[in-house]
């Protein structure tokens, strides 16, 4: 069904982090036996990530059109090489989701995914990793309930010019467990045609979690993550918002990030479903348990970004200016990043 690296890191997002080479390879039979359904498994081995998933998909599980989605996958991360608290996770688990369609362009998923993870702390590690060690006891389970909701009426899933998406994302990780704790995450996408050759996008995202029951706040490695080519380009991935006792990069559990673009026409490829170039204003940040939420904190940047859908996959390059960094920050003008980014 999907898988889960630790909370929303980004992997390779700037071109000073890719650390060796990037393998990826996946087998999918879309017809399985002639029953229509789908099996697939994939590799991907990256500095940050090394990632095996299989998963089972039936789009016709019920008369009524409900699909039914099984994963297996397993997942080892590497949070320092993502620019984050140094901290190592591997994560062993199984999910099951149902997809509900409800009419054309809106669909709902119901989700039930459980986990398994061994935390452990790296030889630099802050002393709020090591508390977070120490309350985990180095492993700990997680049985986790998914609901998402979205309004899609966009004209492609891949490089869209027109349409509009809304989703609504919430995760409920159940009380009585290693941790307990709930995540919620609003997006909205807008694309607005500006004459013949022109497209104007709006996009923004809001994520909101925190700890339930025992656990009193949002467990670090769930917290949200903001920085890099999916979110405020211009500043190094990840590397937004609070930071820990060593100052390292923390994240923290709200996230507001936006991003203004206007898709631009390339003269010498007219017709080209495979390239796009926007100019874009980013802005967005993340805030702490303790922070006060406060407008002037945002970063914001500025400049140019590129897609491009090679025959090995998405590329996406941005070249950036950022408006009003701090001491404190990361920034990094030029990154780019492989996978997909819509």
């Amino acid at each position: 069904v999907r898988e889960r690296p630790s909370g929303n890191l980004q992997a390779g997002a700037g071109f000073s982090q890719v650390q060796g080479v990037i393998i990826t390879a996946s087998v999918t039979q879309e017809n399985f036996l002639g029953t229509g359904n789908q099996i697939s498994a994939s590799f991907s081995n990256s500095g940050v990530f090394q990632t095996f998933t299989g998963s089972f998909l039936n789009p016709y599980f019920t008369k009524d059109g409900i699909s039914l989605g099984i994963s297996v996958f397993r997942t080892t991360t590497n949070a320092g090489d993502a620019n984050v608290s140094d901290y190592n996770t591997t994560q062993l688990g199984a999910g099951v989701v149902f997809g509900v369609p409800v009419t054309e362009f809106d669909t709902v998923d119901l989700g039930l995914e459980v986990e398994n993870v061994t935390f452990v702390s790296g030889i630099n590690a802050s002393q709020e990793v090591l508390d977070f060690e120490e309350q985990v006891d180095s492993e700990y389970n997680v049985v986790r309930l998914t609901a998402n909701f979205a309004r899609d009426t966009r004209n492609s899933r891949i490089l869209p010019d027109y349409g509009s998406l809304t989703s609504i994302s919430t995760e409920l990780s159940v009380p009585g467990l290693d941790l307990s704790y709930y995540k919620l995450q609003l997006r909205r996408q807008q694309f607005i045609p500006l004459g013949q050759n022109f497209t104007f996008l709006l996009n923004g995202v809001v994520g909101y979690g925190d700890g339930l029951s025992d656990t009193p706040d949002l467990p670090l490695t769930e917290n949200f993550l903001a920085g890099g080519v999916r979110s405020v380009r211009g500043y190094r991935s990840n590397t937004l918002g609070p930071r820990d006792s060593r100052g390292e990069p923390l994240g923290g559990n709200l996230l507001v990030t936006g991003n203004a673009e206007i898709i631009l026409p390339l003269p010498f490829l007219p017709n080209t479903k495979q390239v796009r170039v926007t100019g874009f204003f980013d802005v967005g940040n993340v805030y702490g348990f303790n922070d006060s939420i406060d407008a002037g904190v945002l970063r914001a940047s500025t400049g140019l970004s590129a897609i491009w859908l090679s025959p090995l996959g998405a590329l996406t390059f941005s070249v950036a200016l950022p408006i009003n960094d701090q001491p404190i920050d990361e920034t990094e003008p030029f990154q780019f990043t492989f996978g997909t980014s819509f």
